[in-house]
């Protein structure tokens, strides 16, 4: 008669994650038994294993039973069952939202700038809810049914933090109650998995080449296809578009109908920075935004004219950037400035820039100015030292074209 088989199998280890990886303890562990089958008479044997994304280079050891139609993983006592990673990983997560002042809050500390916001909340609440139904499930078996594993059933919450009480659990209770409690404790089934006939069985996958009668043990240690190296480049931690748009809104340097179109154009820039290998952050510069505006215009086939808008949206991305306290390049070089002719001017320069403090680009405006000034007095016939008033204001008068007005 055929028997609903157990996918996950508890290995019951002391060893820890780095121990279990460095001593590849997944080629020793042993199921003597087919749970489906366990007087026998089924071809029973060794499945090979499979790796999990994390920890990374961690197998798990697999067993097929090609009567029962089911494979079977021993996983060790460290690893969080349905949800990736370590147990006590996803302890420290329910833990940090605790304690946090919020949830939005612990969901920034954990995950950074790697993902959006309601990402990362969608991501912490998932493992709170499993953390908390575990324990409830757990306190539900009651003292009796728990012996001496842990009593204190209605407290585990409150303990949380002061060890690592999943960790515990897993290796202290046995292994028909641990089947009884919902992941990521236990290996109780999700209640849509429950729903359908095979919703527990997981698809087979091709480990290796392997006997025909399932006699020969597989072990994984290469993909069966080639697979490309991923494109190696030196980006930025990731920046949420709630960073950006914080940063804009109290620098009022952009409008909010220009910030939703200005982070098309910072996704845009990072996806040109990615294909080409590019530092996102030395490219922020002037002929970097002309590079990647030539480059756009050439794959989308438009005039460069037409995307000057781009051109503001990397300057809003460095000031994103100056604000988190990072280091850029400078946007554009500043002109060199010629030496005056006059040895009056160029004391004039000597004084703005030692005594007065101020930019080279400042000192070129003011040079120049004074040198018109110098210019219009000169075909008055006089110089600085017989001019008056009336000079000066033909000046202004003859060059207020030029000039916008304080209305101070």
């Amino acid at each position: 008669m055929r028997r609903e088989g157990t996918l996950q199998i508890p290995l019951h280890t002391q060893s820890s994650a780095e121990a279990y990886i460095a001593g590849h303890e997944w080629r020793d562990a042993c199921l003597l038994a087919c749970p489906m089958h366990p007087l026998g008479g089924c071809s029973f044997a060794r499945h090979g294993s499979y790796a999990r994304v994390t920890p990374q280079g961690l197998h798990i050891a697999r067993w097929y039973c090609p009567q029962g139609h089911r494979t079977f993983s021993l996983l060790p006592d460290f690893l969080a069952s349905r949800l990736p990673g370590l147990l006590t990983s996803i302890e420290a997560a329910a833990v940090e939202a605790k304690l946090a002042a919020s949830m939005e809050a612990a969901a920034d500390t954990l995950r950074g700038f790697e993902v959006t916001l309601p990402s990362a909340l969608r991501w912490l609440r998932r493992r709170v809810r499993a953390v908390q139904a575990a324990l409830e499930a757990v306190s539900r078996l009651g003292p009796q049914t728990l012996g001496r594993a842990l009593a204190s059933g209605p407290t585990l919450w409150i303990e949380l933090g002061q060890g690592y009480a999943l960790l515990d659990l897993r290796r202290s209770l046995a292994p028909h109650l641990l089947h009884r409690l919902p992941a990521p404790l236990g290996f109780l089934p999700s209640r849509a998995a429950a729903r359908s006939r095979d919703g527990n069985q997981h698809d087979m996958g091709p480990d290796a080449e392997r006997d025909i009668r399932y006699g020969v043990t597989a072990d994984v240690r290469r993909p069966p296809c080639n697979v490309i190296p991923p494109i190696l480049c030196h980006q930025l931690p990731f920046r949420r578009p709630a960073d950006m748009l914080r940063v804009w809104r109290a620098d009022r340097c952009v409008q909010c109908s220009c910030a939703s179109w200005y982070l098309q154009w910072v996704e845009r820039y990072r996806a040109y920075c990615t294909q080409r290998g590019l530092d996102e952050r030395a490219e922020l510069t002037l002929d970097g935004a002309r590079r990647f505006i030539a480059w756009y215009a050439r794959r989308r086939h438009l005039d460069t004219a037409h995307l000057r808008g781009a051109r503001s949206a990397l300057i809003a991305l460095s000031r994103v950037y100056q604000v988190m306290g990072l280091n850029l390049p400078t946007w554009q070089a500043p002109a060199r400035v010629k030496p005056s002719a006059s040895a009056l001017l160029r004391a004039f320069a000597d004084h703005l820039a030692r005594h007065r403090g101020n930019p080279e680009a400042t000192v070129h405006k003011k040079l120049d100015h004074v040198g018109k000034l110098l210019g219009h007095l000169a075909r008055q016939g006089k110089t600085w030292r017989t001019m008056t008033l009336h000079d000066i204001d033909e000046f202004l008068v003859e060059f207020s074209h030029h000039y916008a007005f304080d209305d101070g």
